[in-house]
């Protein structure tokens, strides 16, 4: 039989060399894990939400427009809606409701820096039509020319602030669970010195939402080539899946 000594754990009088070799792997998994913790930490430095999630809930009135992703537009701005999870306001929830007068009740996740913003709700009982159909807001919607852009697609809810960071491959798992409970994707395209960025709602060339893509590459350097469609302030990028390759 071997002389060596073994760690059982429920054992009330351990063998003392047991317990020092115990402490001695206890004391390197500890340091290993402050170096990749400060690691971590460092390269996320530089790449944090600027946005917040502001919980208290309060009312708001609009149109909503269901198509390609729920959307309350109103004098104050744009909102997409989503739930308080990583889930959102579905098309076909509210596709009755396409182009009405309506309000909501929810919890605002913005971003100060971003024109567009969000709307956390606790489910579609939290909509409700005021008027009969309004007019579309679309419809002064301005194309422009195709563009190439470089940036990273990520889910719009932690992009807002509702995680942080909320973009690059520290938040790719995060970003992949929010997109495939539909959260809408966004193309974060940042400015010279990343310390802002422009963020283009991502649909497909007609105008659909491209979810198997955005999943495909997410948080992920990418380069783009499509149509930008404009509605005030908020941006909408028509793009082929084709039109779409990842960045070395």
């Amino acid at each position: 039989m071997s002389d060596k000594t073994f760690f059982i754990g429920w054992e009330e009088n351990p063998a003392p060399a047991a317990v020092k070799k115990c402490r001695t792997w206890a004391l390197a998994a500890g340091v290993a894990g402050l170096v990749l913790l400060g690691g971590g930490a460092a390269l996320q430095q530089g790449f944090k939400t600027t946005g917040s999630w502001d919980f208290t809930e309060k009312t708001f009135a609009g149109i909503l427009v269901a198509e390609p992703y729920p959307t309350l537009i109103t004098d104050e701005g744009i909102f997409y809606l989503v739930r308080q999870n990583k889930e959102a306001i579905r098309t076909p929830e509210v596709e009755p409701l396409h182009l009405s007068p309506i309000t909501v009740r929810g919890s605002v996740i913005s971003d100060a820096t971003q024109p567009v913003a969000m709307i956390a709700l606790t489910g579609v009982e939290a909509i409700t039509r005021e008027e009969a159909r309004g007019e579309d807001p679309m419809r002064l919607a301005r194309a422009s020319d195709p563009v190439t852009l470089r940036g990273e697609i990520v889910d719009s809810k932690c992009a807002f602030g509702a995680m942080n960071p909320g973009v690059l491959k520290p938040h790719r798992a995060c970003a992949i669970a929010c997109l495939a409970g539909d959260i809408p994707p966004v193309l974060v395209v940042r400015h010279e010195g990343g310390t802002s960025a422009t963020h283009y709602l991502l649909v497909d060339e007609t105008g659909h939402p491209m979810k198997e893509t955005a999943l495909e590459y997410a948080a992920l350097p990418i380069e783009i080539t499509g149509i930008v469609t404009t509605v005030g302030d908020w941006h909408i990028l028509h793009a082929a899946p084709t039109a779409i390759s990842l960045l070395r």
